[in-house]
């Protein structure tokens, strides 16, 4: 006899099957942080386990930043105890000695445990408990960096080990299903500070636009996603002489011959392959009108270290420490740098 779930485990049951997240007897990793969403999911995936019949541990990550982190490491641990799950908890001894960069750095060191993790059970998955409130703020977090057009999207529902089931959930409506069925959580203070882009974006921005577009965000976005994966589709389909997987090189001539929307999107991909992070369509413009002045030999700062260069008919990237200017055959170089404003530095040597 199959016993009757609710009716949000079974949205997030259609969710599993229409977008392939799991198969049944899947041993999933667990990332439950205490608050209301990680909650949520832990208890609807446990709802759903004898439909799917997977295997459920528990990971919590302690980053040691705040004084409630002990005390939320001692809930999570007591409700996977309380339903008889293994759980896996991580402390960080060396975030609260980073004065910049700390939420990517968390983040880093997050990923990196996890995947270790999951190798170490044996675990098929991932699954974390990003939701739509988190899709918006990915969403309009690019649209404010400034990135190419078709990469304007926000989390996959799948991306290698790492599932997330609840995409198409509000954090209203995971509160209400905790609500439901008298389950408690622990919210992270620093959710509510105003002290970081994105939770600016999630607590000023979001409500917002919300207020302005009638409660259709969520919906605009989605819209302008699923375009963005069409012309990201589309830029795929017509590559033609672009190659640069085996070498890490790009050619210019082959370039050239696309149109501008394709240019503009390979040179992004092309960039990202090599290890470049946080590129906005500013550095691509750039890049481009540098490749179109007709200069055989120049370089072009990128973030995280990282120098586009161009010798010849090749464009490459390197690291800033990699550079050795005496294999450089041409009488002097142009080295470019931009910086906020549109502001730019020119030197030649």
């Amino acid at each position: 006899m199959t016993m009757s779930i609710s009716s949000f485990a079974k949205k997030i049951s259609e969710n599993i099957k229409a977008h392939q997240l799991f198969e049944e007897k899947s041993t999933l990793l667990v990332c439950v942080s205490g608050g209301s969403d990680s909650v949520a999911l832990l208890n609807v995936l446990l709802e759903l386990q004898n439909q799917w019949r997977h295997a459920i541990h528990v990971l919590h990550f302690d980053h040691g930043l705040r004084p409630e982190s002990s005390a939320e490491r001692q809930f999570v641990e007591a409700l996977a105890q309380q339903y008889g799950l293994p759980t896996h908890t991580l402390e960080s001894q060396s975030l609260a000695q980073e004065f910049t960069g700390v939420q990517e750095k968390s983040r880093q060191w997050r990923m990196r445990f996890s995947e270790k993790i999951r190798a170490e059970i044996s675990a098929t998955h991932i699954a974390t408990a990003h939701h739509a409130d988190d899709q918006a703020e990915t969403f309009l977090f690019k649209l404010l960096r400034g990135c190419h057009l078709s990469n304007l999207r926000g989390m996959n529902w799948k991306n290698g080990f790492y599932v997330r089931p609840l995409l198409n959930c509000t954090k209203l409506e995971l509160q209400q299903y905790l609500r439901s069925i008298s389950q408690t959580w622990m919210e992270d203070p620093s959710n509510q500070t105003t002290r970081y882009l994105r939770n600016r974006i999630r607590l000023e921005l979001i409500p917002l636009i919300n207020e302005l577009v009638r409660g259709e965000l969520n919906s605009r976005i989605n819209d302008l996603s699923e375009q963005s994966a069409q012309l990201k589709l589309w830029i795929q389909q017509s590559k033609r002489h672009i190659h640069w997987k085996e070498q890490d090189i790009l050619f210019i001539k082959n370039l050239l011959k696309e149109s501008t929307m394709v240019r503009g999107a390979y040179l992004y991909h092309y960039l990202s392959d090599q290890g470049v992070s946080n590129l906005s369509y500013l550095h691509i413009r750039k890049i481009l009108n540098l490749i179109l002045s007709g200069k055989n030999q120049w370089e072009f700062h990128l973030p995280g270290k990282k120098i586009c260069r161009r010798e010849g008919d090749i464009i490459s990237v390197c690291s800033a420490r990699d550079i050795n200017y005496s294999n450089w055959w041409c009488d002097s170089i142009e080295i470019s740098s931009y910086l906020e404003q549109d502001r730019q530095i020119k030197c030649r040597i």
